[in-house]
């Protein structure tokens, strides 16, 4: 069985920030996002701060039932087969 494998294809500022405007002054940025689109891959990660500016509606999500589930719950869809 083959192992899957990861590849991390990043690119960050010296000071952490990756949603701002002095990343597009970085150079190979524009080398970065060909590489990227050249890697098709069907995913990609980001951090909460940049999913919720790039994916969130805007404003504050406020949930229309707040009773606590009273449990604790995850959500898993396959299971991985033994080696």
């Amino acid at each position: 069985m083959k192992k899957p494998y990861i590849v991390c294809h990043m690119m960050t500022s010296l000071d952490g920030r990756i949603d701002c405007a002095m990343t597009e002054q970085l150079p190979g940025v524009q080398e970065y996002y060909q590489t990227l689109e050249a890697l098709n891959v069907p995913t990609t990660v980001t951090g909460r701060v940049t999913a919720e500016l790039e994916m969130a509606l805007p404003g504050d999500f406020q949930a229309k039932d707040s009773t606590p589930l009273g449990k604790e719950a995850f959500s898993k869809k396959k299971r991985r087969p033994r080696l």
